[in-house]
């Protein structure tokens, strides 16, 4: 981060004869004290006729600029607006600040620099740098801050005329614009308008992110030891994808982020709630959204942030801060399931004080398994804890019931945007590089096959599209991960040639890709582990040369200062990391392949790491072996080279993972280690591991919010009578949702052919809203994969599965149950499907009379079904939009259900496909219609078409086994 002299600027108005001070705030946009530019009458100036010049670049240039935004004589403050090639087009975007803590450990020292009066010497005026400390506590009611001077004072108030409008910063943060002297303190206390009050203003935060590309953010100053920072901004897709850089727009996650908005403000004064799902699915966005908006409230703004890892300072760290708040504070602890001890530390400390504002942990896991329950047993009901609030985030929260099409098209104008932003307010751009560039828009954009269902894949083929749009070097045919990964690697290749180091790489271009993988595994708190990791890098690159050439001190130097440049730390640790986890693991797993998948098994037991950085790495190789498989093997192959070293912290690391990806992970390591036992012995390790599973195994992971359970098998029969089960018909199911669960169907059809297996008699399905996905059938039988479960009619499949066959591959699979119906959401959320060949003929009965729109939202969920490879709709009443009726040629329209059945019957009959024919008719049957359907319920299934119509009068038709009764949100 740039100096605060790197930032001083005068700003005159040689018209009138007025100077002051400024500090620039991003490339061409500087903000100073209203007063300075102002004309005699307190009007501002029109045009350009203010100017500014930069203290330590431009050249003593004095640059022509204009205002922006005025925020009025009681904020006195304005923002200029000139070219940013000449003002400090060096600069990135600063970061801003407040002061937040009553006790800090110790209390920051915050510095100015202007031009005051005092420094006039002759004709030159010169700058002073002002020194002091700011009491968050001091002009509280004025809202102002009050700096104490330490290093010098001007002899009267005069004196410090022209330093109004300079920048008051504290640890690098602009908390405040420095514009008049109080009385009564001997001219030795300056006032300086804070900058929470700026931020509160919308045209203010408005200009400043169509400046910069993104909204500006506020950090604690004093606190900042604590928390992590925003990432800097970057033309990078690793920047552009992170959730913290908020480049997409939030979406979805409206239950849940209202659920953590009524935890914060609730009567306890301390709380802790966790928030939990896969990787990619949205946790950490969700918890800067919760921030964003709790720091906006006016006058009943929070303070918020995320905690930094406590490798980045002494285990004594000074969490009591936490207790001495000025304001309400919310603090989010991510991957908190790698983390627990930190978290019992700060919850130890927030234990032993008394709280005067309102305290909110958050905590954000892939996996709640053991850790939480224990942490809920040990602080529920305490002074830090109330009932401990649990918040499941699916799989498909984030899509809000967008097309997955739509998310995708809208995450790729945003990516646009930001990145043509970014172009003219990012220090050192690359004009002529294409990765860059921000194409014009296409009509649309295709999404690649291999992209998942989470958000953070959609956001990775929307911006891998927007890329490859203007490069002919990757067409739209390639995986989006390899897009992104190319141009992250000239965003690497431009780091290369700023730092010399062009010829260390030149004859060996995968040496690059392998310290960035490498940086990202072990990671490094300090220089020190950071110039170990580079030299552990550099040998396991060079394992199989006999004498290998020693690398030069000064080279292994540049290399490191590099890759810190690469990513920037945000939370006080020498290296940062290169994000999401989806985009860096496949790096990870690129850069081992290339090397005969030879580096993790060299880099991790180098004796050149720390303890913690073996630790670290193991953690991620865990975390990424989820998707990249082939990264266990070579994660075991290290084990081969150290067991004793590797084995107790891989086992550890395990207990933090998801129950299903902690025991891939130790069972594969184990085949590994088994193998080898021939030759040598591994007796003892290999029991570790097998004790490891067993208690992973006996260890699962915390249920979800309970589903509800489909009807009974014992009721589905006539002879027990009608029964009644309950759904919410409300927001249209998610499309995404729906496709993997289909991929999962046809997965199981595909290796029930394999096993010369008859495909289970479907009754009802749920989709729980972490993914997780399970089969209700009409009588027991043995699970077949991807499902698992004993010998039961209940089959189950975690929605984090890797078993499921490709896109392509289930493509080819006949639908196995082409009658498949999405019925309206659990009150948990989940999603409930019935199978109508189960049932044939339902009626939907409603007192409040909702049966029509709840037909109505059928026959929009059947016309976009991804369970039939061919589909029938015969509608009665049922008007469908435009734009759905484009979808499927299938669409029959009739004026009664009599003739719906007539059509429905002829065609099932005629036709050889297995296509349904499925009637959805928001008409009572009449006695005519009745008749018919008493046949196709006493008609064997395979000779019928299904219906689902409003229910009919009881002495109409037959006596029906399933009676839908609709309930609505």
């Amino acid at each position: 981060m740039a100096s605060v002299s790197a930032r001083a600027a005068e700003v005159l108005r040689p018209d009138n004869g007025r100077f002051g001070s400024g500090s620039v705030i991003a490339p061409g946009l500087v903000i100073t004290a209203r007063h300075v530019v102002a004309n005699s009458s307190g009007t501002l100036p029109e045009g350009c006729q203010v100017l500014v010049r930069l203290l330590r670049h431009g050249g003593g240039r004095a640059v022509p600029v204009a205002v922006i935004w005025d925020g009025g004589r009681e904020l006195d403050v304005v923002l200029l607006r000139g070219e940013p090639d000449l003002l400090g087009r060096q600069l990135e975007p600063l970061r801003w600040g407040e002061l937040t803590c009553e006790a800090p450990t110790d209390r920051p020292e915050c510095r100015a620099v202007g031009f005051p009066r005092a420094m006039k010497r002759g004709d030159l005026r010169d700058c002073r740098e002002v020194i002091g400390q700011v009491s968050a506590i001091s002009g509280l009611r004025a809202a102002k801050y009050e700096l104490d001077v330490t290093n010098a004072t001007a002899q009267e108030a005069s004196g410090w005329s022209g330093l109004s409008g300079a920048g008051l910063f504290c640890h690098d943060l602009l908390i405040g614009i420095v514009n008049a002297v109080p009385d009564g303190w001997g001219a030795r206390v300056l006032w300086a308008t804070p900058a929470r009050r700026l931020l509160a203003s919308d045209g203010f935060v408005q200009a400043v992110t169509a400046a910069v590309g993104a909204a500006p953010w506020l950090e604690s100053a004093d606190q900042g030891l604590l928390f992590e920072h925003p990432p800097r901004p970057r033309l990078s897709p690793s920047y552009l994808l992170s959730p913290r850089a908020e480049v997409v727009p939030f979406s979805g996650m409206h239950y849940e982020i209202d659920q953590l908005l009524a935890w914060c403000v609730s009567g306890q004064p301390a709380d802790v709630a966790v928030v939990t799902g896969p990787g990619g699915v949205g946790k950490t966005r969700l918890a800067a959204e919760l921030m964003r908006r709790l720091a906006h409230r006016g006058t009943q703004s929070w303070t918020t942030g995320f905690l930094a890892d406590s490798r980045a300072h002494e285990p004594s760290s000074p969490y009591r801060m936490l207790t001495a708040n000025t304001r309400p504070l919310l603090l989010a602890i991510d991957y908190a399931e790698t983390r627990v001890g930190q978290v019992e530390q700060v919850l130890d400390a927030l234990g032993n004080a008394r709280h005067t504002e309102r305290v909110r942990v958050l905590l954000l896991a892939r996996s709640i398994r053991g850790w939480w329950t224990s942490l809920s047993v040990e602080r529920q009901h305490t002074e830090v804890m109330g009932d401990g609030v649990t918040v499941h985030l699916s799989p498909t929260a984030a899509w809000h019931n967008l097309l997955p099409d739509q998310a995708i098209q809208d995450a790729a104008d945003a990516f646009r945007s930001r990145i043509d932003v970014l172009r003219h307010g990012v220090p050192a751009a690359a004009d002529d590089d294409p990765a860059v560039t921000a194409a014009r828009p296409r009509k649309t954009i295709e999404r690649q096959e291999t992209t998942a269902h989470d958000i953070v894949s959609a956001h990775m083929t929307a911006l891998a599209a927007v890329l490859a749009d203007n490069d002919r070097q990757y067409p739209h045919a390639g995986r989006p991960v390899d897009v992104l990964i190319g141009h992250e690697h000239r965003y690497w290749s431009r780091s290369v040639r700023a730092a010399g180091l062009e010829a260390t790489f030149k004859s060996r271009p995968e040496l690059l890709r392998q310290l960035v993988a490498s940086q990202r595994i072990v990671g490094a708190t300090s220089r020190r582990e950071a110039l170990a990791a580079v030299a552990a890098a550099f040998e396991a690159h060079n394992r199989d040369i006999d004498e290998p050439q020693p690398l030069a001190p000064d080279t292994r130097t540049r290399i490191e200062r590099m890759l810190a440049d690469l990513y920037p730390s945000t939370g006080g640790v020498r290296w940062g990391a290169m994000s999401p986890d989806t985009l860096a693991a496949e790096l990870i797993a690129q850069a081992d392949e290339e090397s005969d998948h030879e580096l993790v098994a060299h880099l991790l037991p180098n004796d050149k790491l720390s303890p913690e950085q073996r630790r670290h790495g193991l953690t991620i190789l865990a975390r990424a072996s989820a998707t990249q498989h082939a990264l266990v093997a070579s994660t075991a192959r290290a084990f081969l080279r150290a067991p004793q070293t590797l084995l107790p912290d891989a086992i550890s690391t395990a207990e933090a993972l998801a129950q299903n990806d902690a025991l891939v992970w130790l069972n594969g390591i184990r085949s590994m280690l088994t193998a080898q036992s021939q030759t040598r012995s591994l007796t003892t390790e290999i029991q570790q591991l097998d004790a490891a599973v067993e208690r992973i195994q006996l260890t699962p992971e915390a249920p979800p919010p309970p589903e509800l359970p489909a009807p009974a098998e014992a009721n589905s029969s006539a002879e027990t009578g009608p029964e009644e089960f309950h759904s919410i018909i409300g927001e249209p199911h998610d499309i995404s949702t729906l496709r993997r669960f289909d991929q999962a169907l046809r997965t199981l059809a595909h290796n029930a052919v394999r096993a010369d297996a008859p495909l289970p008699d479907l009754v009802t399905a749920l989709i729980t809203t972490t993914g997780d996905m399970e089969l209700r059938l009409a009588a027991s039988a043995a699970p077949i994969a991807p499902f698992q479960g004993t010998e039961s009619a209940l089959w189950q499949c975690p929605g984090r599965t890797t078993a499921l066959l490709t896109a392509t591959e289930a493509a080819r699979v006949p639908s196995p149950y082409p009658a498949l119906v999405p019925f309206g959401h659990t009150p948990q959320g989940g999603s409930m499907l019935v199978n109508l060949e189960a049932m044939r003929l339902i009626y939907l009965q409603s007192p409040a009379g909702h049966s029509s729109s709840t037909i109505h939202n059928l026959a929009r969920d059947l016309a976009h079904s991804p369970f039939a490879d061919e589909l029938h709709l015969h509608l009665v009443q049922v008007d469908l939009p435009a734009r759905d009726q484009n979808i499927t040629a299938k669409i029959h329209q009739h004026r009664s259900l009599h003739s719906a059945l007539v059509q429905a019957n002829q065609d099932h009959t005629s036709s050889r496909s297995r296509a349904p024919q499925i009637v959805l008719s928001k008409e009572p049957p009449s006695h005519r219609a009745g008749a018919l359907l008493s046949q196709i319920v006493d008609a064997p299934i395979s000779d019928t078409p299904f219906v689902i119509t409003a229910a009919a009068s009881p002495d109409i038709g037959p006596m029906v086994p399933w009676t839908l009764s609709i309930t609505t949100q």
